[in-house]
């Protein structure tokens, strides 16, 4: 077969050529029309029920992951200038195109008592700019009183206020959520400058379009970086213009075809999807190095090009198959999980690096059929002398140190157990942040001056109309939400509760201490007031609050970013409390939120990788079965590849790297990747025994001379090719290209020790035992 392979290959190359040509120029197009993802719930499976809860939530009450918010903290915040710039900017950002509202202690509503009516309404606490300090301080003095928003817009100990800017859900789920967020940073930004004072930005909406943006750019800037690298490595190694240029012309091949496969299959560019072109670049990269060390080693052998460039496909390319499906397994396996973001990651890595591999396949024979004859400076890198005497010293280290490698790998790896023990699955929503970053920092200023900007929800179901208005499901509520907003991660609660403990203080002339649910003589005051109160702010406040049949009650808060842990510890806690709160009722209780369900997905992604390296742990052992058909060939094949896993979990156990969506991804990535140094000595390794008369140490070394430098050159590559992710914006990318590049180096060093060594201590082993049976039979 590969002979005809090589065959046709060259005997059709001009029209093959043409056919990838097409072929990319179609892919490029559909690259041009890819887009970014901006749905943020797409790592937790459809049929999730919390997911359904959440959903249901939204089609209830709408999106609560809508709001971003912008804060400022100055001892002039009640000087009269400053006040009524405050004012002023609210109306600006309220009235911009994309903008649905604007909320802030300048345009704050507050309920106040209609004696003639008998009814509330909902007034604004400033009506007009003030005028004077007096009118400021009047305001200031209200807005302290009225404690339906104490803590929420206003900290008046630290002198803080935010503004929360809210969108539409066509607004947030499309490209126009980084104009929409854009449009208020500039006019915030110009703020700051005219009143000299520094604003904060925070929220889902404005953390979700920094991480978009970021992913496009590092998208390009990794794509460029890569093909950099990759020249760069491949110069140094070959010396040769023609060995740089259409290995690197595969690459980009294969990252355009990438592009294209994403918009194709209808996917759109997500953080994970973000890294596909590099990783195609770095990927694809060591197939060119392998299929062109062997055509130059065999054209030194007989200097006759079509015969070399013939035996590059004949010998080799069913290593090179076999390696690119194990790897495109390491990846494809991702597409079996229900993650909708981890499929589409799993189907586009998975189908291009087999399009690569069809492309190297083609091109390198086809265009170097037409290129002159490799010079002799061309093919100085097979002698390489450090890289000789690198494989030699391996060489007498495989031969006569064997209990020596294992000595070593089994105390590294009893070290690397202890420090893989102490790994934590451990995400938070920014922590792939650097800690200096904008983003990170001023959410942490949130945190510490208004407890978090996290949207979480509970729902109480009371299971009949109208119980929400219920004065005892409100009781039962208002207890509810007290086990949370007494906590410290927790900000204080918008509720139905908030709401009528709201009215009874306006019924009481806005006296404070009647902030509270009103008692069995007070409802027969307040409630008439309550029933009769109708119009615009008082439908929106109930609406947000309570579903259309005043069945279900929501508590929102917003709550510090604590991370997976944090927040399981909390639920541990407080579910039991919430469960004697409502013992004796039919209520059922439901927790929900933006927060809690990205927690959820980094979880289930975490869970949904690991499962999946399994998985490609069992189908990369099937396919060595099926090509080798000895379960002697498993066992040596896929131990040194465990052990490079085991140590990078060590090392990230020591340096406490939890871990989460990314870091979680180095194993599969570079289990995948590794395991091609493994087939690559083996096939080589069968392909001399018979050559050999089944001499297995002369095989061995035979197969290391032979394979070692490519193993060396294809590492480096890779080395080299990941540690370009450290110059990334998000902590876990920098940690993928940091370990995985480690993880790598590892690997080879492995397969290039390890590896030989544990075929010929089974080849010993063998021959002892064979000796055995003879002198049994001998003496028997």
């Amino acid at each position: 077969m590969w002979i005809f392979l090589a065959r046709f290959i060259l005997r059709n190359r001009a029209a093959l050529l043409v056919v990838l040509l097409l072929a990319t120029g179609f892919m490029a197009w559909q690259a041009a029309q890819v887009r970014m993802s901006y749905d943020g719930n797409r790592l937790i499976p459809e049929n999730d029920p919390d997911l359904k809860v959440y959903q249901d939530f939204q089609r209830t009450f709408g999106i609560d992951g809508n709001v971003m918010v912008v804060g400022v903290q100055t001892n002039d915040l009640f000087e009269i200038e400053f006040f009524n710039e405050w004012v002023k900017v609210t109306e600006r950002v309220k009235q911009l195109p994309l903008t649905a509202n604007a909320i802030s202690i300048g345009n704050i509503p507050y309920l106040q008592k209609n004696e003639i009516a008998r009814k509330f309404e909902f007034l604004p606490v400033v009506s007009h700019l003030p005028q004077n300090q007096d009118d400021i301080n009047e305001v200031r003095n209200q807005l302290l009183n009225n404690r339906l928003y104490a803590g929420v817009l206003l900290n008046a100990e630290t002198n803080t206020t935010l503004m929360a800017v809210t969108f539409d859900a066509n607004v947030l789920n499309t490209e126009d959520r980084i104009e929409a967020v854009r449009s208020v940073t500039r006019i915030m930004d110009a703020f700051a400058v005219q009143n000299d004072v520094q604003v904060h930005y925070s929220g889902l909406p404005y953390i979700r379009t920094v991480f978009s943006t970021k992913v496009a750019d590092e998208l390009k800037l990794f794509s460029v970086l890569a093909v950099l690298v990759t020249a760069v490595v491949l110069f140094l190694f070959f010396r040769s213009f023609y060995a740089v240029v259409f290995p690197v012309l595969v690459v980009i091949i294969g990252a355009v075809w990438a592009m294209g496969l994403i918009h194709l299959f209808g996917f759109k560019i997500t953080i994970l999807s973000g890294l596909i072109p590099a990783l195609i670049v770095v990927i694809g990269v060591p197939n060119c190095v392998y299929l062109l060390n062997k055509y130059h080693d065999e054209y030194r052998k007989h200097s006759n090009k079509v015969k070399a460039l013939s035996r590059i496909v004949e010998r080799i390319g069913i290593a090179t198959l076999i390696t690119n499906t194990t790897t495109a397994i390491g990846f494809g396996v991702f597409a079996l999980t229900d993650s909708v973001i981890l499929k589409e990651f799993g189907i586009v890595v998975a189908t291009s690096i087999m399009l690569v591999f069809v492309a190297s396949i083609i091109l390198i024979p086809a265009v170097f059929a037409y290129l002159p004859s490799p010079e002799r400076q061309q093919l100085r890198h097979l002698d390489n002398v450090r890289v000789a005497g690198l494989v030699s010293m391996l060489e007498r280290i495989i031969t006569h140190h064997r209990n020596a490698i294992y000595a070593v790998v089994v105390l590294l790896s009893l070290v690397a157990g202890l420090g893989a023990s102490q790994l934590k699955a451990l995400s938070y929503i920014v922590d792939d942040l650097p800690h200096k970053d904008k983003v990170y920092t001023d959410l942490r200023f949130f945190e510490e001056h208004f407890t978090g900007v996290m949207p979480f929800e509970i729902l109480i179901d009371t299971g009949r109309r109208g119980g929400a208005q219920s004065a005892s499901q409100l009781a039962k509520a208002e207890e509810v939400q007290r086990l949370f907003s007494d906590r410290a991660e927790f900000a204080q609660p918008l509720s139905v509760v908030q709401l009528v403990k709201g009215a009874n203080q306006a019924y009481f002339g806005g006296d404070s201490s009647f902030f509270r649910l009103p008692n069995s003589q007070e409802r027969n005051f307040v409630l008439p007031y309550l029933l009769r109160t109708r119009g615009e702010g008082s439908n929106k406040a109930l609406n947000a609050l309570t579903d259309s049949a005043r069945q279900v009650i929501r508590i929102s808060l917003n709550m510090a970013d604590v991370g997976t842990l944090e927040m399981r510890r909390i639920f541990d806690e407080v579910k039991p409390e919430v469960a004697k709160v409502m013992e004796g009722t039919n209520n059922q209780v439901q927790y929900t939120g933006t927060s809690l369900i990205f927690l959820k997905g980094n979880t289930y992604l975490i869970n949904s990788l690991v499962s999946s390296l399994g998985l490609a742990f069992a189908l990369i052992s099937i396919i060595m079965a099926l090509l080798f058909r000895s379960w002697k060939v498993i066992v040596i094949s896929i131990v040194p590849n465990l052990f490079p896993l085991l140590v990078t979990a060590g090392v990230m156990g020591y340096l406490g790297v939890a871990l989460k969506p990314s870091t979680v991804l180095i194993f599969s990535i570079a289990f995948g990747i590794a395991i091609d140094d493994s087939i690559h000595f083996l096939t080589k390794y069968r392909q001399e025994l018979m050559r050999h008369s089944w001499d297995i140490p002369k095989t061995v070394v035979v197969a290391l001379r032979e394979t070692g430098p490519s193993m060396i050159y294809t590492s480096i590559i890779l080395f080299f090719g990941f540690i370009i992710f450290g110059a990334s914006s998000f902590g876990g990318t920098v940690a993928l290209g940091l370990m995985t590049s480690g993880t790598l180096l590892v690997a080879m060093l492995s397969n290039l020790l390890l590896l030989p060594a544990l075929i010929l201590s089974f080849d010993r082993r063998d021959k002892i035992r064979q000796q055995k049976l003879e002198s049994t039979q001998a003496h028997g």
